[in-house]
């Protein structure tokens, strides 16, 4: 993929918004999302996921995409990564 001019901004913009979001997901034990991998429960990282978003945007802004996967290589050298997905959801409107 060729990196257009304005994808370096808009990353730092994402990663600064959704690091509170990241902050909470750190809270879960690491070995629960290898089993929750491992056992393809992707339902239950969704709602960690979902349940972690909503404290800062409004609900379905930020959703676990289609997957994960952890590397535990070694001491220094672990990781998890979760496909997310973000949407620009309009707000609630109020009914009359």
């Amino acid at each position: 993929m060729i990196r257009q001019p304005h994808t370096s901004p808009r990353e730092i913009i994402i990663a600064d918004a959704i690091k509170e979001v990241v902050s909470e997901l750190r809270l879960v034990d690491v070995v629960d999302y290898i089993a929750f991998i491992r056992l393809e429960q992707f339902g239950c990282i969704s709602d960690i996921v979902d349940s972690a978003a909503e404290l800062f945007f409004y609900p379905g802004a930020l959703r676990l995409g289609h997957g994960g996967e952890v590397h535990v290589a070694g001491p220094r050298r672990r990781g998890l990564c979760l496909i997310s997905n973000c949407a620009r959801p309009v707000p609630p409107s109020i009914s009359h």
